[in-house]
Formats: structure tokens, C-alpha cells, sequence
């Protein structure tokens, strides 16, 4: 059930109508036939990369190059030791690089199994807490002040609405 190409310029009316929705709600059999169809609400996510191209990444810096050339025109000189104490830093400097990033990605990775988002909808005619991840299009869902959005939402109503915008952006956020 893709978007019209102006979705944003709808009535609140048009949009139920264009889900196939209710105020009232989906049914419990429709919520499951469009999880079924459309599938979990779910960011897809990227293929973790490997240990090896995470250790790999640590020598593509300017920095790491210039170390490069200095231990080679050190070697060339005749400067073996100045050259090997070169190279040793720059493994080390790799392996420290590669050991913080390996294990904030492995913190990331904890910390969002344990953020389990749940979402307010009305099925059957009477408010439900779902998890977010069962949240289907023409789901009407409840938000109550300091929640987050579960999922692309189309206003139907609103009292006093205000969003910040900072995850998303980046920035200070706007009301």
C-alpha cells in the first residue's frame, strides 16, 4: 500500500480512507493479514563488518600513509631501528583503534537488544500495547507527551503538538 505521491496534502479523512482504516481501529485479523503482507516494522539493518576489515580500516588514514613513508625513507637510510620503531606504533595505533571501535559496535549492539520500543493502537476497538515492530499501515496510534514516533504515522489529531527533530537531524530540534 505505497503513499500517494502527496500524501502530506491529504485530509485526515482521506488518509483513513487510503489505508483502508478506521478511527475505530483495525480489526485483529486485518492487523495480522498486513503484518503478513507488509511484514515487521523494522529497520533493516547493514551487515556488521568483519574483525578484519574493522582492523583493516585503522591503516586508511593520511596519518598512517605518512608513517608509512617515514619508516621506508628510514629503512632506505639505513635507519632500521628508527623504521621498525615506526611500524611498531602504527600496529599498535591500529590495534588500539581497532580494539575501541570493535567494542563500542558490541556495546551498540547490547544496548539495542535492549531497547524493546512499544507502541499505543487501537484493534478491535480498544487501545493495545503492541510492540513497535507489529505496528502495520492504517494502524491508528495513540501518543502521549515524551514518546517516541513507533513508525511513519499521518496526524490524524493533535493537541499542542510538539516534535524535536534533534535525533533525526542532528541539530537543536524544533517545536
Amino acid at each position: 500500500m505505497p503513499p500517494p505521491p502527496d500524501w502530506w496534502s491529504l485530509t485526515p479523512e482521506e488518509v483513513l480512507q487510503e489505508l483502508r482504516a478506521r478511527p475505530a481501529g483495525l480489526t485483529a485479523k486485518e492487523a495480522e493479514e498486513r503484518l503478513e503482507r507488509y511484514g515487521e516494522n523494522v529497520l533493516r539493518e547493514e551487515a556488521r563488518e568483519t574483525r578484519l576489515q574493522v582492523f583493516l580500516r585503522q591503516f586508511k588514514s593520511i596519518l598512517i600513509a605518512i608513517l608509512a613513508i617515514a619508516a621506508v625513507v628510514s629503512f632506505l637510510v639505513g635507519e632500521p631501528q628508527d623504521a621498525a620503531a615506526i611500524l611498531i606504533i602504527v600496529v599498535l595505533n591500529a590495534l588500539l583503534g581497532y580494539t575501541q571501535e570493535w567494542q563500542a559496535g558490541e556495546a551498540i549492539e547490547a544496548l539495542k537488544k535492549m531497547l524493546v520500543q512499544r507502541a499505543v493502537v487501537i484493534r478491535d476497538g480498544e487501545q493495545q500495547e503492541i510492540d513497535a515492530s507489529g505496528v502495520v499501515p492504517g494502524d491508528v496510534v495513540l501518543l502521549e507527551m515524551g514518546e517516541r514516533v513507533p513508525a511513519d504515522l499521518a496526524i490524524v489529531e493533535a493537541t499542542s503538538l510538539q516534535v524535536d527533530e534533534a535525533p533525526l537531524t542532528g541539530g537543536v530540534g524544533a517545536r
